[in-house]
């Protein structure tokens, strides 16, 4: 279950991890997301189908866009059915972001958006997904984060050891014992 939470959390980013466990966890339930064979036996020790791990990344994409959806309804304008420009951001935060104005700045300029005016439900859906590509981050930041942790994972694996990540992070101005970093990491990373 782990690593099918890991592969719908880098199809979606970040913000997905919470949806896919979910998700997965409708799964144990018999809710139509796995065939009838499958459905009440120990998910996590068996394969998957293609078809089926379609059927999870479809559904994961589905349940974020509609939590967006109720998140947008709420904040809009219910005649025009936009989001006022003051809405944006408590959209974001409500979503799990805490997004710095440089980042939004970007974005905006990235989708050719014009700032502090009202957004359409594409517009929102747009911003949130570059959001979701970038982790919240600015592009040079990724860039940057990027190179620091490709460098890292010398054996080219995609992952790195924790204390490494300890390391990268003390280059960076951040100081924290082994078992901050443990702490950091299980509240992170495993939830």
């Amino acid at each position: 279950v782990t690593s099918l939470v890991d592969a719908l959390t880098c199809a979606f980013g970040p913000r997905a991890e919470a949806v896919a466990n979910r998700v997965i966890s409708k799964m144990h339930g018999g809710e139509g997301l796995l065939s009838p064979s499958r459905r009440f036996g120990n998910v996590g020790s068996e394969l998957l189908s293609f078809t089926e791990f379609l059927a999870l990344a479809r559904r994961t994409r589905e349940t974020q866009l509609e939590e967006l959806r109720t998140a947008f309804d709420r904040l809009s304008d219910s005649m025009a059915s936009r989001l006022p420009a003051e809405g944006l951001l408590p959209l974001l935060r409500g979503i799990g972001y805490e997004p710095l104005q440089v980042a939004l700045d970007e974005i905006h300029e990235e989708l050719g958006l014009e700032l502090g005016v009202a957004w359409c439900w594409s517009d929102v859906v747009a911003i949130v997904r570059s959001f979701d590509e970038k982790g919240g981050l600015r592009k040079c930041e990724l860039d940057e984060w990027s190179d620091i942790f490709r460098k890292q994972a010398e054996d080219g694996s995609d992952s790195i050891e924790v204390v490494k990540m300890g390391e990268i992070l003390q280059r960076l101005g951040y100081t924290l014992s082994h078992n901050d970093m443990l702490l950091l990491v299980s509240r992170y990373v495993l939830g």
